[in-house]
């Protein structure tokens, strides 16, 4: 595993080529809030001054990737190319489709969770995601998650599942991926003690 100074900007904040400008600012916020200076990692597991170095770096990091002059400059920098998220750009990202009911609101219906939830009181992920043409490839190709393991988040395969605190982490990618509310898809899926940790 890389240290964090060796880490690419998309590496440092955990995102991947593809990921959209909301996303980032979620995952540049969350990592603040991670290493502010009150938080339990700073006061426990890093110095003061390692602490500053890594917040400068998510800070530049931020920057970079939101800027999308300084984004291509830094792709090509890093990668010898400009990065996936541009193309996507270019031809209207997943990102923003989804969510044009709320930007544009012309002839578009909103993707709502409450539409996918069966009898049994949770959401149908399979349903959510096919309504919107997504396959399970493209959500994998986002995210980083085996297409096997989305396959047993959507049909809440216990045995194939790891404990709970990962489940939660993977409904968070997997709504962003579709660019729905993280909390509210994990509120539909229901509980998430599906095996022992």
């Amino acid at each position: 595993m890389k240290n964090m100074d060796e880490c690419n900007y998309y590496e440092l904040l955990e995102v991947s080529e593809e990921t959209p400008k909301s996303i980032i600012q979620e995952a540049y916020h969350s990592y603040r809030t991670l290493f502010d200076k009150d938080s339990i990692v700073s006061y426990n597991f890093i110095s003061e001054h390692e602490r500053e170095e890594l917040l400068n770096r998510i800070e530049n990091a931020y920057e970079t990737l939101m800027d999308d002059q300084k984004r291509i400059d830094y792709d090509k920098k890093v990668f010898n190319r400009i990065g996936r998220w541009y193309h996507s750009a270019a031809e209207g990202s997943m990102q923003e489709k989804y969510c044009s009911a709320k930007t544009h609101g012309k002839g578009t219906e909103e993707v709502r969770c409450e539409d996918f939830i069966e009898e049994n009181g949770r959401i149908s992920l399979k349903k959510l995601r096919e309504s919107m043409g997504v396959t399970l490839e493209k959500i994998s190709m986002i995210t980083k998650i085996r297409v096997p393991m989305l396959l047993a988040l959507e049909e809440r395969d216990s045995v194939k599942l790891p404990s709970a605190v990962y489940v939660k982490g993977y409904l968070k990618s997997y709504a962003r991926a579709l660019g729905l509310d993280p909390e509210k898809l994990i509120q539909a899926y229901g509980p998430l003690s599906l095996r022992r940790s």
